[in-house]
């Protein structure tokens, strides 16, 4: 466990594996790729989950055989958004055993797409975790079209049933759509869509123009040295 524990993914990941009898390794938050690396390998863990940033900072890493992290059962990706193309590059670099989970502080997890999934849809998030169900709505509550896209809304263990629950649905503020086979794609923020002359605009469309440019490239902002402020 490298993430801070006021974290909602790094608390629920601690205590999910406490219940259930597994070891839990607290890593310092703050540390450099190749450290995480080591420190992976040497307790032969069998799951450990990251932020994108830090799969950023593992695929920077130089490539070795077979791979970087080969004994993990499990390597979650979770806490943020992450590129498909991204994603398939940690199968071949990381972990052949690359997930990416999605949850929400008010759901818990709500969605998983595994390996195969990564292979067959890698701009999802997966299907439905155990126990969720889960809607894309328009803004009458009713579901839309596969394809289109709608408020994303969940029932299940891990919601709570407080604000913004209607008719014990959970609305989580996320924007997505849905595919005919159930796999879930995120398409943003219901509260940083930009409307304007009569279109309605996501900042993650714009994002996904200006990456594919030749000429822009995503730096993750390495964190300080142990010490530093």
């Amino acid at each position: 466990m490298a993430l801070p524990l006021f974290f909602t993914a790094g608390r629920q990941m601690v205590l999910d594996h406490l219940i259930f009898g597994a070891t839990v390794i607290v890593y310092p938050a703050l540390f450099a790729a190749d450290e995480f690396v080591e420190q992976v390998n040497r307790t032969q863990a069998t799951i450990a989950l990251v932020v994108p940033t830090v799969m950023r900072w593992l695929l920077d890493l130089p490539s070795r055989t077979p791979c970087l992290l080969p004994e993990l059962e499990a390597l979650l990706i979770g806490a943020g958004a992450i590129g498909g193309e991204e994603k398939l590059a940690a199968l071949e670099h990381v972990s052949p055993r690359t997930h990416e989970a999605y949850g929400a502080t008010g759901a818990g997890w709500m969605s998983l797409a595994r390996p195969d999934d990564i292979r067959r849809h890698p701009e999802s998030v997966g299907l439905p975790t155990y126990l969720v169900d889960r809607q894309v709505v328009d803004e009458d509550g009713l579901p839309v079209r596969s394809g289109e896209v709608g408020r994303f809304r969940c029932k299940g263990p891990g919601a709570v049933h407080a604000d913004g629950a209607v008719d014990g649905w959970h609305y989580t503020g996320d924007l997505a759509s849905e595919d005919e086979d159930g796999y879930l794609f995120l398409k943003g923020r219901e509260a940083e869509l930009i409307i304007g002359a009569g279109a309605n605009v996501l900042p993650g469309e714009v994002e996904r123009v200006l990456m594919a440019h030749s000429n822009v490239v995503a730096l993750a902002q390495r964190l300080p040295e142990r010490g530093s402020v």
